[in-house]
């Protein structure tokens, strides 16, 4: 695993790029694909890292954690674009660029939560997790603006602390996936960090 805090390196993005169908792509091909070898209709990218983020466990109906019908075209493309932008920031390994792109993740996390509350399209309760941590980080990096490194305690090349829990390794492994495997597989660990943020204590007033 490659190390965002450490030695991350823009050409291991770039080598990453170039290389054709990620092991999530295949899987998703060989389960898509019926025994009698038709295929099934292909999940669209951000519903599937969403419904991994949600409820990554299998043998559940898809559909019925997160409708295709939840999110149009364009704020696909806007989830897609705002993510990107959030973890560029944080690559830049400063304590301010830090602070930005966590308050980018978390209001593109939110306001992607806040779409499924007024649709009423997820049914299941994992959302409300993913949701309660989003909210938490919303709270945090505002608090910052005026205390800065009381809530967010970042130091490069070494560590992570958030309200006073530790999500280097998660959020390590949310932007490995991201930046250098595929945009697909990075929907359990942007779920598992999205959980790790819902332990914060206290920090609930938004």
């Amino acid at each position: 695993m490659v190390d965002f805090l450490q030695d991350f390196k823009e050409h291991e993005v770039e080598d990453s790029a170039d290389t054709s169908g990620s092991p999530a792509e295949e899987q998703e091909e060989s389960n898509n694909g019926s025994e009698s070898g038709e295929e099934a209709p292909q999940e669209p990218e951000v519903i599937g890292i969403l419904r991994d983020a949600i409820h990554p466990e299998s043998g559940v109906d898809r559909e019925k954690v997160l409708s295709e019908d939840c999110l149009s075209e364009d704020m696909r493309t806007a989830f897609t674009d705002r993510v990107e932008k959030a973890l560029d920031h944080m690559l830049q390994k400063r304590r301010r660029n830090m602070q930005l792109g966590l308050k980018e993740l978390a209001d593109v996390t939110s306001d992607t939560a806040k779409l499924f509350d007024e649709s009423g399209c997820v049914h299941s309760r994992d959302v409300d997790v993913i949701q309660n941590g989003a909210k938490k980080l919303k709270t945090l990096t505002r608090k910052t603006v005026v205390d800065y490194g009381t809530h967010i305690k970042y130091e490069a090349m070494k560590g992570l602390v958030v309200g006073g829990v530790d999500i280097h390794r998660e959020l390590n492994e949310f932007i490995g996936a991201w930046k250098l495997r595929s945009h697909r597989e990075a929907g359990v660990p942007f779920g598992v960090l999205m959980r790790k943020l819902a332990e914060i204590e206290g920090h609930d007033e938004l």
